[in-house]
């Protein structure tokens, strides 16, 4: 088994997921609705569908008579801040 996971740096955070997470990151005073999301972040729907209730139960999401923004008083948020800033950094 390799200690090097230099050939799949998406073990941690998909693409898509890591589309979704930065699209929230750089609108931070933006909301969403689900179409939106998927259309800013440049995946399909049934991806956003798929990775939507692992996303949510960190709270990530605030939402607001059915659109979504980032709910930057989550403290997971901040920590997805670092994660995506390193995980690019290593790209």
């Amino acid at each position: 088994m390799k200690d090097d996971d230099s050939e799949n740096k998406d073990w941690i955070l998909d693409q898509q997921t890591k589309k979704i997470l930065k699209t929230l990151i750089e609108n931070p005073e933006r909301m969403f609705d689900k179409k939106g999301l998927a259309e800013e972040a440049g995946i399909s729907r049934d991806a956003l569908y798929n990775r939507w209730d692992s996303i949510d139960q960190i709270g990530v999401f605030k939402e607001k008579s059915n659109t979504y923004g980032l709910n930057e008083d989550e403290d997971a948020v901040e920590l997805l801040k670092k994660l995506l800033n390193k995980v690019e950094a290593q790209a």
